[in-house]
C-alpha cells in the first residue's frame, strides 16, 4: 500500500494512511519519525501538538487518521481498531462505530474478559452449566448459597440474561 499524507493542525503536522505523524513546519529541520511527540495512554498513542509555542490538548493518533482521510467523527460514534491492536493506526484498521458495536467487537475478538476470565467472576463456566442443569423453580436461594452469589444472579443465569456466551 502506498503511503499517502494529509495535513492536520493547519498544516503544521501531517498524518499518513499508515498511521504515522510528522511535524512539517518547524524552525529546525526535523527528521521524519514514526510518531512525533507521542505518548501512550491506556494503550493508545497520542500526539500533543505544539503550534506557535502553545501546546494543544493531546489527540489520539487513530482519531487524527480517520478525521484526515474519512472525515469528522459522526455524533454517537467512536473509533474501532479492527484487529484489536490499539497501536496499529493504519487507515485500513480503523472504522467509526457505535459504542455498543465497539464493545461487541471487543468480545468477538477476545479482548473483553467475559465469563470466568473476568476479574470479578465468582463462577466458572462449569458452575453455570451445573446451575442451569439442576435449577428448579424456587430453588434459587439454595443454589445462591451453595455458589456464593445472590438469588437474583441465579435467576439471571437460568433465564440466560447473564453468562450468555455459554
Amino acid at each position: 500500500m502506498k503511503e499517502v499524507w494529509k495535513p492536520v493542525f493547519n498544516g503544521v503536522y501531517r498524518v499518513s494512511n499508515m498511521g504515522r505523524v510528522e511535524r512539517v513546519k518547524s524552525l529546525r529541520n526535523l527528521a521524519r519519525h514514526g510518531v512525533v511527540g507521542s505518548a501512550y495512554n491506556n494503550g493508545y498513542i497520542y500526539l500533543t501538538p505544539c503550534i506557535r509555542g502553545r501546546h494543544l490538548p493531546a489527540t489520539a493518533i487513530h482519531r487524527l487518521v480517520l478525521r484526515a482521510f474519512v472525515g469528522p467523527c459522526p455524533k454517537g460514534k467512536q473509533v474501532n481498531h479492527l484487529n484489536g491492536d490499539k497501536r496499529d493506526n493504519r487507515l485500513c484498521n480503523l472504522e467509526y462505530v457505535t459504542r455498543s458495536q465497539n464493545a461487541l467487537h471487543a468480545v468477538a475478538i477476545g479482548l473483553a474478559p467475559i465469563g470466568s476470565r473476568h476479574y470479578k467472576a465468582k463462577l466458572t463456566e462449569a458452575d453455570v452449566l451445573e446451575i442451569r442443569r439442576v435449577y428448579k423453580f424456587r430453588d434459587g436461594v439454595k443454589l445462591a448459597a451453595r455458589y456464593g452469589v445472590s438469588p437474583s444472579m441465579i435467576h439471571l443465569i437460568v433465564h440466560n440474561r447473564n453468562w450468555k456466551h455459554i
